[in-house]
C-alpha cells in the first residue's frame, strides 16, 4: 500500500479513536476545557501537540519490539506486576468506553432524530457489530471515509456559530472533580484518550505502522486545531450551553437546518468509530483467552456493555473520564521514561 495513503488511513484512524462520544458532541471539551475560559483555549491547544508526541513514541515503540495488542505494550513499559493491573484496569476502560459510545450515539438520534433512546443503543450496537466482522481492514477502511467528512463539517458549524454569537468575554467555572486545576484537566484528557489510542495502535499491525507512523503526528497536530475551534465557539454560549446534553448540536440550532442535521450525522459516525476501536481492541485482548469465533465474541462484548449504556450520556462523560484518566497518566509516564532512556543511550 501506498505509504501516503497508509499515512493518511492511520491518521484518521487515530483521530477517530479520540473523537468520539465525548469529543465529537462537545460533551468531553466543555467539562475539560470550556469551563476554565481562556485557559481551556491554552490546554485544548497543548493537548493536540501531546496527542502527536504520544502517539509517535508509541508507536516507535511498537515497531521497535515488534508488538501486539496492549497486553504485551504494558508488560514492556511497565513490568509484569504493574502491567498486569493497568491491563485489567484499560480492559474496564475501554469496556465502558464502549458503553459511553453507544450511550453518546442513543443521545443524538434521541435528541436529534427523536428516535427512542433505548431503541438507539439497540441500532449503534448492530452497527458497531457490522464493523467489528470486518476486522482491521474495517477499521481502518470506516476512519477514513467518515473521519474527513467530520472534521469539514466540525469546522463548519464551530466558525459559523462564532459569527452567530453575541457574547465576547469568556466566564470560567470549574469540573466537579477537580475544581478549576486546568493543568489537571488537560493531563486528565490526554491520558484517557491515551488508554484508547494505545489499544487501536497496538492493535494494527507493526509494520503498517511503521510505514505511516508519519500519520500519527499529522492527527494529533490535527486534533488539537479542531479542538481549539470546537472550545472557542462553545465558550461564547456560556452558561446556556451547560444545560445541554450535546453542546455542538446547541451551536447547530441558530444555523441552517440542513447544517445541523448534517452535523448529527457526522457526529454519530465518529461516536460509532470510537466504539469500533474499543470494540476491536477488546477482542484483539481477549481473543486469546476464549475459545470462540471472532463474531461471536463480538457479539458477547457488545451485548454485555448495553448496561452500561443506559446510564446516561452526560453523567459517563463527567464522572468515568477522569477517574480512568489517572491510569493513563501512568502509561504516559512510562512511555515518556522509555523515550528519555532511548535517547540517552543513543548520545551516549
Amino acid at each position: 500500500m501506498n505509504k501516503k495513503v497508509l499515512s493518511f488511513q492511520l491518521a484518521t484512524t487515530y483521530i477517530g479513536a479520540i473523537v468520539g462520544a465525548g469529543f465529537a458532541s462537545g460533551q468531553e471539551l466543555m467539562q475539560f476545557f470550556v469551563i476554565f475560559g481562556f485557559y481551556g483555549l491554552i490546554g485544548v491547544f497543548l493537548s493536540g501537540t501531546a496527542f502527536a508526541l504520544m502517539g509517535y513514541f508509541i508507536c516507535q515503540i511498537v515497531i521497535k519490539n515488534k508488538i501486539h495488542g496492549y497486553q504485551t505494550f504494558l508488560i514492556k513499559v511497565l513490568g509484569n506486576k504493574i502491567g498486569l493491573i493497568v491491563d485489567i484496569w484499560i480492559t474496564i476502560s475501554i469496556f465502558m468506553g464502549l458503553g459511553i459510545m453507544l450511550a453518546g450515539c442513543a443521545a443524538v438520534l434521541q435528541e436529534k432524530l427523536f428516535v427512542n433512546y433505548y431503541v438507539g443503543i439497540i441500532v449503534s450496537s448492530v452497527i458497531v457489530l457490522i464493523a467489528l466482522f470486518k476486522g482491521e481492514r474495517g477499521v481502518l477502511g470506516i476512519n477514513s471515509i467518515l473521519i474527513p467528512m467530520l472534521i469539514i463539517i466540525t469546522i463548519l458549524v464551530s466558525f459559523a456559530s462564532i459569527g452567530f454569537a453575541q457574547k465576547e468575554v469568556f466566564q470560567a467555572g470549574e469540573n466537579p472533580l477537580i475544581g478549576k486545576q486546568w493543568g489537571i484537566a488537560l493531563l486528565l484528557y490526554v491520558s484517557y484518550n491515551m488508554v484508547t489510542s494505545l489499544v487501536i495502535i497496538t492493535s494494527i499491525d507493526h509494520y503498517k505502522l511503521k510505514a505511516g507512523i508519519k500519520g500519527f503526528l499529522f492527527g494529533g497536530v490535527l486534533l488539537g486545531i479542531i479542538g481549539l475551534i470546537m472550545v472557542y465557539a462553545m465558550q461564547l454560549f456560556w452558561p446556556e450551553i451547560l444545560t445541554t446534553e450535546i453542546p455542538m448540536l446547541y451551536l447547530t440550532e441558530g444555523l441552517d437546518s440542513r447544517l445541523s442535521f448534517l452535523y448529527a450525522l457526522a457526529m454519530l459516525s465518529a461516536m460509532l468509530t470510537t466504539a469500533v476501536a474499543n470494540g476491536f481492541g477488546l477482542i484483539t485482548r481477549v481473543g486469546s483467552l476464549f475459545r470462540m469465533k471472532q463474531n461471536n465474541l463480538s457479539i458477547a462484548i457488545v451485548f454485555m456493555a448495553l448496561p452500561i449504556s443506559v446510564l446516561g450520556f452526560g453523567n459517563l462523560i463527567g464522572h468515568f473520564y477522569p477517574v480512568f484518566g489517572y491510569v493513563g497518566a501512568l502509561i504516559i509516564l512510562a512511555v515518556l521514561y522509555k523515550q528519555i532512556k532511548q535517547s540517552c543511550k543513543i548520545l551516549k
